[in-house]
């Protein structure tokens, strides 16, 4: 055997097929760590019944990725309640059930699955005597679950993903619980903090955040390790536009508490339709998304939703001329996957959002326009943009955020 053992175990909640928060990055790592001559094993769970195909499931179809699907034992009639009374019946029930049994949120996904978990993970580090163990949260119950792991192979290095806020998340129910109910959570966080080695997130605020909750006695890294973009996923056909629109993509969630943002560009564009009528008549803005549509979205003739389309949102960003971000408070430091996608279409980014790392990042590289509120002019932007005035980075250099690139930053924490 090498010195460096090339099988992987990657614990993912959602990874591809299934649709859902954390399969991208982690079928995107796990496609990268196979070009670069590893075997993944992924635990993950069962599909939610009804499943829509994960648009990134053609990524991990390799004879060098294995999947272990677990069952899910989180109660599906609480997760994802039908609306007849039978079904509200059943809700409450599980939530009632829920409460009783578990001491901190009851908002996660991976209660309940430890057990059949463990088991998997426990005969996949034996045979393939793993050494390397990769858990992304949330849900959160999973990186404990993990972190457990340590107390039978003392020998594992284990690195935990953060991909959000755990101890002061605004969803996952932390937000309203009582001082109990916190007390549990910071517990299995500090587990968690004490027997793996190495702490990831996406961003370095985000890693230093998670550090200030931890126990000072740790002795884990604390490691960025940023999203990226796939160069496969850019070679798209390129076709030229075939109309004189002037056309601003949005693609991904709408996240929650981002209402002052979307009255801001909701206030731009009708200052434009007020003011620019030429303008606004060959302006269209798509949006894709699964969220449910706000009404501060509806009514303007040039704001158009559609559902997600996978990635043929690629196709969207080659005819687009100009990406558009939209962040609220909570999330004002989070380059998310869609960012660096956007990056290599190399179109400017219109930016609403409040001050924080993504509009410092946009000004400082000059690769668009942040943070954009009403007062300062949408309109002046379009209509230099049609004039042929617009000055931005066209040149910035994106290498360094490619796939490639940051999986080899991944491997620097093997062992």
């Amino acid at each position: 055997m090498s010195s460096i053992n090339k099988n992987i175990l990657l614990i993912n909640f959602d990874f591809p097929p299934n649709q859902g928060i954390g399969g991208r990055r982690w079928g995107k790592f796990a496609k990268q760590l196979v070009r670069d001559g590893y075997t993944v094993h992924v635990i993950k769970a069962n599909p939610v019944e009804g499943n829509t195909e994960s648009p990134w499931t053609v990524d991990v179809q390799s004879p060098h990725i294995h999947t272990y699907p677990v069952a899910r034992k989180y109660p599906q009639s609480f997760s994802h309640p039908g609306s007849g009374l039978m079904s509200k019946l059943k809700y409450r029930l599980a939530r009632f059930q829920l409460l009783r049994k578990e001491k901190g949120t009851i908002y996660d996904t991976s209660i309940g699955w430890e057990a059949e978990m463990k088991s998997q993970a426990i005969r996949l580090v034996k045979q393939f005597e793993i050494v390397n163990v990769i858990a992304t949260g949330a849900p959160w119950n999973l990186l404990l679950y993990t972190a457990r792991l340590k107390e039978i192979f003392p020998q594992l290095n284990i690195i935990t993903d953060f991909r959000d806020p755990w101890l002061n998340a605004r969803n996952y129910g932390m937000a309203t619980l009582d001082e109990s109910r916190k007390n549990a959570e910071q517990e299995k966080f500090n587990t968690v903090m004490r027997n793996v080695n190495v702490v990831t997130s996406p961003n370095q605020l985000l890693t230093n955040e998670i550090k200030s909750h931890a126990p000072a006695d740790i002795k884990a890294r604390f490691e960025p390790l940023i999203h990226s973009y796939d160069p496969d996923d850019i070679q798209v056909l390129q076709k030229p536009k075939s109309d004189d629109k002037i056309r601003i993509v949005y693609g991904g969630d709408l996240y929650v508490e981002l209402e002052p943002q979307l009255k801001a560009f909701r206030k731009s564009v009708e200052d434009i339709k007020a003011g620019a009528p030429d303008l606004y008549s060959r302006l269209e803005i798509r949006i894709f998304t699964n969220a449910r549509v706000p009404s501060i979205l509806e009514g303007l003739d040039a704001i158009k939703v559609y559902p997600p389309v996978g990635k043929k949102l690629f196709e969207e960003l080659s005819q687009s001329d100009f990406c558009l971000i939209l962040l609220s408070s909570a999330k004002r430091n989070e380059q998310t996957t869609k960012f660096f996608e956007y990056l290599p279409f190399r179109k400017p980014l219109l930016v609403y959002a409040p001050d924080g790392l993504v509009t410092d990042f946009v000004k400082k590289n000059n690769i668009g326009f942040a943070p954009l509120q009403q007062e300062q002019g949408l309109d002046k932007i379009l209509h230099d943009f049609a004039n042929g005035t617009l000055s931005f980075n066209s040149q910035f250099d994106i290498d360094q955020f490619t796939l490639p690139v940051i999986t080899q930053r991944l491997i620097s924490f093997f062992k």
